[in-house]
């Protein structure tokens, strides 16, 4: 009878850990909303401001989620369709919740973006 029950427990617990093994693998899996040809990662190499973190309050650009809407202080920036596009070098803080909001930094590849979380939930 023992015997009879190992058999039985072997015969449930070797599909349900072969279906684990498999359900696991990796097949290339892509980033959403991109193809191979589409996506390429660049080296970066980094210089002195990648480590500055000064910055001034009062040259800021201010995004604020107030919940309902996100407030941004200047042009530099955009929000629709819960995408944030930043369009202009400078520094954005981010306050408030942002939840299932995008961002967007579509700038030269000279330009330097700065990005502040000032209580931001993201």
């Amino acid at each position: 009878m023992k015997k009879l029950n190992r058999i039985v427990v072997l015969l449930i617990l070797i599909p349900i850990v072969l279906i684990v093994l498999v359900s696991c693998k990796n097949d290339n899996q892509s980033i959403p909303g991109t193809s191979e040809e589409s996506f390429v990662i660049e080296e970066y190499v980094y210089n002195d401001t990648d480590f500055d973190d000064g910055w001034d309050i009062s040259t800021a650009t201010n995004i604020i989620s107030t919940g309902d809407d996100i407030e941004i202080s200047t042009r530099n920036a955009s929000y629709a369709n819960n995408i944030i596009n930043i369009s202009k070098a400078g520094t954005f803080v981010l306050s408030g919740e942002f939840i299932n909001v995008g961002i967007i930094i579509d700038i030269n590849k000279n330009e330097e973006v700065k990005i502040v979380l000032d209580n931001a939930c993201l």
